[in-house]
């Protein structure tokens, strides 16, 4: 849904709801007269599109609607903040999401078409625009239908196999990045989108890309009520087996109603993720089927060597688990549609000829330099939030 009169900043443009006092970007003051429109609303944008709304934005960019008006096509544009275009690890991570998203070429992803600069310097994606629900909305409303949250979490895992088998990992897997939809034929379609945290492997293990460091010896990335242990623990070496896990929790709260881990702020979840064993669903919720326990226990083990291997395993257990919920979408056929794992090997080493190694210690160690610093990180957006009403 587009956002209702939207505004921006004067200065840097950024969006900003009509309530605050200064732009939380940049910091500028409102006018006396109140923030303008944004000035995007309306414009020509690669001499063919119209920008007609604005879908919604986040701390890195917002996304935008915009329409063909000759053919009524329609396309989203995701634009880096203006403030954000010298940050030149933050727009090599907005180019790689374009070029994963365009190279694993599935319906169970959002597909990205291109990806430049305006002249203005703002870098951009154009990307598919998918009219549906998001998962984190209806998840709000309640525990799903069995076999509703079984269908979303096998084409979720579909989506996972072809991308792990490509060296792609997501590493932000979270409802929020589930939207749900149909497919031109009418089978219901499940699309995984925002790759801006994805990690690709080279054929030796090597990371071509990580994610903006938190602290000097480590990083962590993701959802608090999603992330793995080894990513609670700021761990470097990550594969499948993390988005494994952040599926895990998505299909347990999508039976049962509530999250594995919760509290009442992030550090103790992320400490929970780390240490604390999740309850079988079937104790959260009795109704439950018995077989959905040792899937989800599975998926959630702390040590990921105890976890499944693929997300194809994953798949193959829910098959046997509940063959009465068979799924309108094959295997084989989503992953026949994918490019081959040298071509996106070769397209994301183009824009990162060298894989950059993040120093950081080996073996697992505490956790609580990553607490501490997402807890640093809070204290800081907070005081930033207060200010910008002040």
């Amino acid at each position: 849904m587009p956002e209702v009169s939207p505004q921006a900043c004067v200065k840097c443009a950024s969006p900003v709801h009509p309530p605050v006092a200064r732009c939380p970007r940049c910091g500028t003051r409102r006018p006396a007269d109140g923030w303008p429109p944004d000035p995007r609303i309306g414009q020509r944008f690669l001499d063919r599109l119209v920008i007609r709304h604005r879908l919604g934005h986040g701390a890195t960019g917002s996304v935008y609607l915009a329409e063909d008006p000759e053919s009524g096509a329609l396309v989203a544009v995701k634009f880096l903040h203006r403030t954000l275009r010298a940050d030149d690890e933050l727009v090599k991570r907005f180019r790689i999401e374009a070029v994963v998203t365009k190279a694993l070429g599935i319906p169970q992803v959002v597909q990205t078409y291109d990806f430049g600069v305006t002249e203005d310097g703002t870098h951009y994606l154009t990307m598919e625009y998918v009219a549906g629900h998001n998962l984190a909305d209806l998840m709000a409303a309640g525990p799903l239908s069995l076999g509703d949250a079984i269908e979303i979490a096998r084409q979720v895992l579909m989506a996972l196999d072809v991308a792990h088998r490509r060296h792609v990992i997501h590493r932000d897997l979270k409802p929020g990045n589930v939207l749900l939809t149909r497919a031109p034929d009418g089978r219901p379609l499940v699309k995984i989108l925002d790759f801006g945290f994805a990690k690709v492997i080279s054929e030796q293990g090597e990371g071509f890309f990580y994610p903006v460091r938190l602290t000097r010896d480590r990083v962590v990335m993701g959802t608090p009520h999603y992330m793995s242990p080894e990513q609670a623990r700021g761990e470097r070496e990550l594969d499948g087996r993390t988005d494994l896990y952040s599926a895990g929790v998505i299909l347990y709260q999508m039976v049962t109603g509530v999250p594995p881990f919760d509290a009442k702020n992030p550090m103790d979840v992320l400490v929970k993720h780390i240490e604390e064993p999740p309850r079988p669903p079937t104790r959260v919720l009795s109704a439950l089927p018995a077989a959905l326990d040792p899937i989800l226990l599975r998926l959630l083990a702390k040590d990921r060597e105890a976890r499944y291997g693929a997300a194809a395993e994953v798949l193959a257990d829910l098959d046997r688990a509940f063959p009465a919920t068979e799924s309108p979408w094959r295997l084989e056929e989503v992953s026949a549609r994918a490019a081959r794992p040298s071509q996106i090997l070769r397209q994301v080493g183009q824009l990162v000829p060298d894989p950059v190694d993040v120093p950081n210690p080996p073996g697992r160690g505490p956790p609580w330099v990553v607490i501490l610093a997402v807890a640093g990180g809070l204290v800081l957006a907070g005081l930033a939030l207060w200010w910008s009403f002040t």
